[in-house]
Parts: C-alpha cells; structure tokens; sequence
C-alpha cells in the first residue's frame, strides 16, 4: 500500500491513497468510496490539515457528476465482486447517528407505518413473443441496438436535449447508463433505467420504446418516457409495448409507480383536462420518511 523503502521516502508520501492502492483496500474489505471520502473530510477540517482536506473536498467534487451512492465502481470491475457482503453491495454507509434525533411530530394516522427494511427495486426481464405476423418483438434494450435506440430519441424526442434526460441522445450515455440484456443479471440490480423497445426484426431497428426509472430508496419506479418513431406511427404496437412495460414496473419490488403528462401542445392539454387530469393538486403521496421508533 503506497509502497516505500525508508523513513525520507514515506515523509514525502502524500497522505492519500494512490488509484491502484484504493482500488486493492477495496477489492478486500468493500466500502462506500464516497462515505470514505466524507469521513475524511470531516477528520482533516477537524484536525487542522487543510490542504489534505482541499484535495479531498476536490476529489468530491470530481466524483460527485458521475457515481451514485450506492455502489461506486472503481474501474472496469465493481469492488471484491464475490468476497464482498452482499447487505453492503446495495447499500451505502450510513454516518448520522439519530440517537438523539427526534421525528417534528408523528404523521397522520392516514400514513401507513412499518419497521425499517432492505429496500431493493430490480428490473424483471419479461418474455414477449414476436408479433404483426413475426415483424415485431418487445423485448429489452441490448447493445446492439443501442444506436438505432438513440436515433429513435432523437427523431421522436428530440425535446430532451439540454435536459437531464439528453443522455437518452447519446449511444455513449445510454450504455453507460440503461439496463442491458447482454449484462441483464447484474444491470438488472445496479442500474437506474430501464428501456423496453419494440425491434423490427427483419431490420433490427428500434422502432418505439419506454423509459422507466427507479428510486430505490423510495421503493419507487416512475414511467418517464414513452416514444415512437415518426415513421412507425399509428402501427398499433404501442399497446404491448405499454403492458410489457407496465409488468416489468409490477414486478421489479417497487411499492409505487407513478408517472405523469408532459405537453406543450392545446390539443393534448385540452384533451387531459377534459379527461380529468390534475393541473395540480393534493394526491397519496409516495415517499419514505422516518417516523421515529423503527418506523
């Protein structure tokens, strides 16, 4: 670890851990990099040594745009895959203590309650059949079409450009970010989307699809988006597409499925609120807050 071969060598060693000696203390005990990274923020502003402390308020800094808190991966494996515990590979350190913390006052007896436990939302691969005399197929995102799912983005949903969802824009961004089928068995835990695409099968073209996300912590998986391509309008697939969807929502251990309308246009605004849409309102909520004593 920071290898050195006498005392002058190790007082010139900088305090933090080099890339590949982070990497090695993680491969063997498993721990939230970002958690670790607060820890010693805190100890350095504490004790005094501000520039260690400005090296590692950057290093957050630097992290913060491109990992989670859940599982933070260190390069192109994820941490000490089988010796880690598996309780702590979905769930991050947890540095308050709420000893003497205190909930405002108690919810309203129209809140339900229950003791704390393991809050896991995993998306569920849902066969479907081939359909329109074998011409299409619903199935989930693969790598293979991960550019003509992009193209598809930005034919029907160009809008999201500038927002943050433009990753849907970007083959690079999609991969990174969206469940895969040729990885299902780990992307299927770890990863935040999940696309369901309809493929035309004879040209392999992603040709309508849907968008679904996941707040584990809530327990929560929101239908973002829905889209298809101007060209494929109209085909009467959307329907299956839509129950696939709605299925792999049902069964991925999410609690709430929400999801909500997005129009500029005063066709559709007059069409949801002359079929009873809400402009705004008080509706069942769907977050998670602690009640106090184990609730």
């Amino acid at each position: 670890m920071n290898g050195s071969n006498h005392l002058e060598e190790i007082d010139s060693r900088p305090l933090h851990l080099c890339p590949v000696c982070l990497r090695k203390l993680h491969e063997s005990v498993g721990f939230d990099v970002i958690g670790r990274y607060h820890a010693l923020l805190r100890f350095y502003s504490e004790t005094g040594l501000a520039e260690e402390a400005h090296w590692v308020s950057k290093r957050l800094d630097s992290l913060g745009g491109r990992l989670s808190l859940g599982n933070h991966k260190l390069g192109k494996r994820d941490g000490p895959s089988r010796k880690r515990n598996k309780a702590a590979e979905r769930s991050t350190v947890m540095t308050a203590c709420l000893e003497n913390s205190r909930p405002y006052r108690k919810m309203a007896t129209s809140c339900r309650t229950r003791p704390p436990g393991e809050k896991r939302v995993a998306w569920t691969k849902v066969e479907s059949e081939p359909f329109a005399d074998g011409k299409y197929q619903v199935r989930p995102l693969r790598r293979e079409l991960i550019r003509s799912a992009a193209e598809l983005w930005c034919a029907a949903y160009p809008e999201v450009s500038g927002s943050p969802h433009e990753f849907l824009l970007d083959p690079g961004e999609i991969e990174r970010l969206v469940a895969l089928e040729d990885r299902w068995e780990k992307d299927s835990l770890k990863k935040v989307y999940c696309m369901t695409v309809v493929e035309e099968l004879d040209s392999h073209k992603v040709v309508s699809a849907t968008l679904l996300t996941k707040f584990e912590k809530n327990l929560q998986v929101e239908y973002s988006f829905a889209a298809t391509h101007p060209e494929y309008r109209k085909k009467q697939f959307t329907d299956r597409l839509r129950r696939v969807t709605r299925e792999i929502a049902r069964s991925s251990g999410a609690e709430y499925f929400t999801t909500f309308c997005e129009t500029w246009h005063d066709i559709t605004q007059s069409w949801c609120i002359n079929g009873g849409w809400k402009i705004a309102g008080i509706f069942p909520g769907n977050f998670i807050r602690w009640n106090g004593d184990e609730e």
